[in-house]
């Protein structure tokens, strides 16, 4: 008996048990789609991680200074940028950024723009931020913040929700308070938030969210600092601690604490992160595909068991230990083959609602064919490992045995 043959008996066999095929199937469907959207996530989250390193000055720090309520001495905006500007060989800016706990609150007539989230900074922002460019208008200015001018800087998002036309110069609210588009912001390709920010002076959202106090009574705030280059970002903290210091007469951890976060760090880590969780995940999909093969293994057997007199007769009819040994691993094979594929199906349509229930791009979703390649690979290798002992036990039998078998 030929392949092609040994591969339509092989089918037939398959669709005239189509219940045993559908279970040994099961497995096989759960861990390959689970392989394919392991891998699909973490092929998204290689490429937002990618997104975010280039979104942020490689010199950032982001400093959050906690104050005592009972430090008679406060530390200004001002203090921090009469700093940078003593030292401007360090420190290339400075901002305040203060983050609206809840998205919303952005509304032009009767349209709302549900998706946006408003920020508080100040005029020096937008330099550290190289993902970020005018495409209209222009960013803040010195004045802006120190008169609290009510203007804004929008993203491309926002302006197309809100307006049906260029949105420079119109009017927005913002928590209640109108609010003119001085700028508006390109669109930043792939990115998740960014084309979805509203930037007010961070003058006006002190204002509007008052100091913030910390459950251990403290005042906190947060400041985006930029040093001159990588290798001055020590210096930078340095100086700032010191300024502290003679401001307040007071060390460290006696009315003041500092904490600042290299943000090129900050992504190393959870890109860290996100590696080790996902060759965790990818351990236990392996686990998952591994049952699944006993999964065939244990099927393939019962089916040795069931078709004993079969077996028999087809010997006697000629056929060999090899063409036995063959129709039984080709039927594992294909099994696998076909729960693999539909594993796959399963895998991109759990990878496209999870991109929509989260509202992530879905560009994110390529069409690489590794993950597809390595998961009919994994398929295939299943089904001749788990598929060859049970081959091997229906060609060892013998035909006598078998025809008479009960």
């Amino acid at each position: 008996m030929n392949m092609k043959q040994l591969f339509q008996y092989s089918i037939r066999n398959l669709c005239a048990n189509k219940l045993r095929f559908l279970h040994s199937m099961l497995g096989m469907i759960v861990g390959v789609a689970a392989l394919v959207l392991i891998a699909a996530i973490a092929n998204m989250q290689s490429d937002y991680m990618k997104l975010q390193s280039n979104e942020y000055n490689p010199a950032l720090l982001e400093m959050r200074l906690y104050t005592s309520v009972d430090l008679p001495m406060k530390i200004t905006p001002n203090d921090m940028e009469q700093l940078a500007e003593n030292n401007s060989d360090v420190i290339s800016g400075i901002s305040p950024y203060i983050e609206f706990e809840f998205s919303g609150g952005v509304r032009c007539g009767d349209i709302t723009a549900d998706n946006a989230q408003v920020y508080g900074v100040g005029s020096s922002y937008l330099d550290m931020i190289p993902a970020l460019h005018l495409q209209e208008g222009r960013f803040f200015e010195y004045m802006d913040i120190a008169r609290e001018r009510k203007v804004c800087v929008i993203g491309s998002g926002i302006a197309d929700d809100l307006f049906a036309s260029d949105a420079l110069g119109e009017e927005i609210k913002i928590w209640g308070d109108d609010y003119t588009v001085v700028g508006i912001f390109a669109e930043v390709p792939n990115s998740l938030t960014r084309n979805t920010e509203v930037y007010i002076p961070y003058t006006n959202a002190r204002k509007i969210l008052g100091e913030e106090i910390t459950p251990y009574n403290n005042y906190m705030y947060i400041y985006y600092m930029c040093a001159s280059d990588k290798e001055n970002m020590y210096d930078t903290q340095v100086l700032i601690k010191e300024m502290l210091q003679q401001k307040t007469g007071r060390e460290e951890n006696a009315g003041w604490i500092l904490q600042c976060y290299a943000m090129g760090n900050i992504i190393e880590s959870v890109r860290d992160f996100v590696v080790a969780g996902t060759i965790q995940f990818l351990l236990f999909s392996i686990i998952i595909l591994i049952i699944g093969g006993v999964g065939i293994m244990n099927v393939m057997l019962a089916s040795v068991q069931a078709r004993t007199k079969e077996i028999g007769i087809r010997k006697a009819f000629g056929a060999t230990n090899k063409d036995i040994q063959h129709q039984f691993t080709i039927e594992a094979v294909i099994t696998s083959l076909i729960g693999g594929a539909s594993g796959i199906v399963f895998g991109f349509v759990g990878t496209y609602i999870i991109c929509s229930l989260s509202n992530l791009p879905l560009n994110f979703l390529s069409s690489s064919v590794l993950p597809i390649l390595v998961a009919f690979m994994v398929s295939v290798l299943i089904g001749v490992l788990f598929g060859t002992y049970p081959a091997q036990q229906a060609a060892k039998l013998e035909i006598m045995d078998a025809i008479n078998s009960d």
